[in-house]
């Protein structure tokens, strides 16, 4: 039913773009390909409302074990295979089956030419692009979301985190860099190519050593910024892989050089970051791990299933539509498959477990630059009241290190099996080890995914960023427009908050937490446990309260950074 929704003469695509059988009255999209239609159509209607997620409250009480099938992560010899568990459902045995069939039907006709009716060039083009693509999505007839969630009752695309006036401009620069994505890749000027430009570099090069297709620019590049006496900071060049060359301000070639970077950037925090780290390494393993290994009221287990509600589901959706050779991602990227093949495996050998206070002690980047950075100012914050919660949790019901040595299900729950990069990167198991990897988990599914997975505000704008670079164009043409905020439409679907709201699908997860009667533990642990979680859920707050102070207009940010605001995090992956 999913893939006859998608057939281009009635599908809501073609309603929106006028009548198919006068093509040339109808919109440019209808000239997008089949496969960008099928995944047009899939973004929206796996689209769930929050109301429908009453499984959020209901812990899974089977029994541990192998899950019944496995969708295997195969990178073509370059790194160990990572497995992604699949239900057994005979609905998600049909829609495998199906995808596969799809896949080998499209895999060899991947197209890059592109009509020039398809192109944007032109500021008029641009504006009538982000009309279109506001418009795709729309949605109607839907329930409202809770209001700190990032789905919108009105559109299948989530709420931007950030917003420009114009995202092109010098000064937006600036901003992604100090405020939006590009923190993660902020360091020290180090090259000495780029030492006369500036002494902060924001490095986005590392897609330059893959190939690409005929079709596109090759990814790439570093942005250098000099800082001001007065504290603010400005671009002054950008080290341009594919051209070879250093682009300046009012060089020929410097808006195309801040695309190229832009894209660099939303294509490696896409990929490398998102989807693979997020997902298929940190998410996937302590997902599958603890509901593998432990019983269904272990502690341990019952405070990961609240941060990992509907994970396997999830990943395995990723997988069907951007893993596979022709799959959504081989054709929004510019890589041959065995390219982005390799790409994934670089990323997923590069993981490497740090708590986040380590993680910003690795940043080469001086100490009054790092500290003001919100994914750090905030995210420290964020980090230390999760820390509390998780480490007074786990000597609730682990009193020293021989209760954890002697637990038989913590030690098959540390061998990761699914994901032997996630198993390899971890310290020996002990009581501070596990408090750390348990802390960095909740991290990571919450404040660092709402960092590295939403970039709404950059790809609703055609000029904003994509996952590909075409020669002489600045801007993503309609159908790449399209395709990859089908992508960002998977996002969009709400999800449980860590904070709660009360709403249905989204009530308080501290019951889940109750192991009394079944579990057979004294009433004492909840009642601790209990003050654990409010404590916690007030720390939320009061940070969140501090989150705001410091995105307020003249408060010293280049624009609102919401990453770190524990009031916006989602307790469970959205795609």
């Amino acid at each position: 039913q999913e893939i006859g929704m998608a057939d281009a003469e009635n599908s809501s695509l073609s309603s929106l773009l006028g009548p198919s059988k006068d093509r040339k009255s109808s919109s440019k999209l209808s000239e997008c390909d089949m496969n960008t239609k099928v995944f047009y159509e899939l973004s929206r209607k796996r689209f769930r409302e929050l109301c429908e997620r009453a499984g959020s409250t209901n812990p899974d009480e089977s029994n541990p074990g192998p899950a019944p099938r496995y969708f295997d992560l195969d990178f073509g010899g370059r790194t160990s295979t990572i497995r992604l568990p699949v239900d057994g459902s005979l609905k998600k045995a049909v829609r495998d089956s199906v995808a596969n069939v799809i896949g080998d039907m499209l895999k060899n006709q991947l197209d890059d030419s592109r009509h020039e009716s398809q192109l944007v060039r032109t500021h008029s083009e641009r504006c009538a692009a982000i009309m279109l693509c506001q418009q795709a999505f729309v949605r109607t007839g839907g329930d409202a979301p809770p209001p700190r969630s990032s789905a919108r009752a009105d559109s299948y695309l989530p709420k931007p985190n950030c917003t420009f006036a114009d995202i092109t401009t010098d000064v937006s620069q600036v901003a992604i860099a100090r405020c939006g994505m590009g923190q993660l890749y902020l360091r020290s000027n180090d090259q000495p190519q780029l030492q006369a430009f500036g002494d902060v570099i924001c490095d986005a090069s590392a897609l330059a050593d893959f190939n690409v297709r005929p079709a596109f620019e090759r990814m790439g590049a570093t942005a250098v910024f000099r800082r001001e006496a007065s504290g603010a900071w400005t671009i002054t060049a950008v080290d341009w892989k594919h051209g070879g060359k250093i682009v300046k301000p009012g060089d020929n070639d410097w808006e195309h050089a801040k695309w190229c970077w832009r894209c660099s950037l939303v294509t490696y925090m896409t990929a490398v970051n998102h989807l693979v780290i997020s997902h298929w390494v940190v998410a996937n393993a302590i997902a599958s791990s603890c509901r593998e290994t432990m019983s269904p009221f272990h502690p341990i287990r019952r405070l990961l299933q609240a941060i990992t509600y509907n994970t396997a589901s999830i990943n395995h959706n990723s997988a069907l539509s951007l893993f596979p050779a022709g799959g959504m991602l081989n054709r929004m990227s510019p890589f041959p498959y065995e390219e982005l093949q390799r790409i994934f495996a670089v990323a997923a050998d590069s993981y490497k477990f740090q708590t986040w206070p380590q993680e910003y002690e690795a940043v080469k980047l001086p100490e009054d630059v790092k500290s003001k950075l919100p994914i750090y100012q905030d995210g420290l914050e964020v980090y230390a009241a999760f820390h509390d919660f998780v480490s007074g949790y786990v000597n609730t019901y682990f009193p020293d290190d021989s209760n954890v040595s002697s637990d038989k299900e913590l030690q098959e729950y540390w061998k990761f099996t699914c994901v032997p990069q996630y198993a390899r990167a971890l310290p020996q198991l002990s009581k501070q080890v596990l408090i750390d990897q348990l802390t960095r988990g909740t991290f990571d599914v919450t404040g660092y995914h709402e960092l590295v997975g939403y970039v709404v505000a950059y790809t609703t704008d055609p000029a904003g960023g994509s996952l590909q670079v075409r020669p002489g164009l600045d801007m993503a043409d309609l159908q790449e427009f399209l395709a990859v905020n089908s992508l960002v439409a998977g996002t969009g679907t709400p999800m449980p908050m860590f904070v709660p709201s009360g709403e249905p699908g989204d009530e308080d997860w501290l019951p889940q937490l109750d192991l009394t009667a079944k579990g057979g533990y004294d009433t004492k642990h909840f009642a601790e446990v209990s003050k654990l979680y409010a404590n916690m859920m007030s720390k939320m707050k009061q940070i969140s309260a501090s989150v705001k102070t410091r995105n307020a207009p003249g408060a010293g940010r280049e624009m609102a950074c919401v990453a770190m605001d524990p009031l916006a995090f989602e307790r469970s992956l959205c795609l």
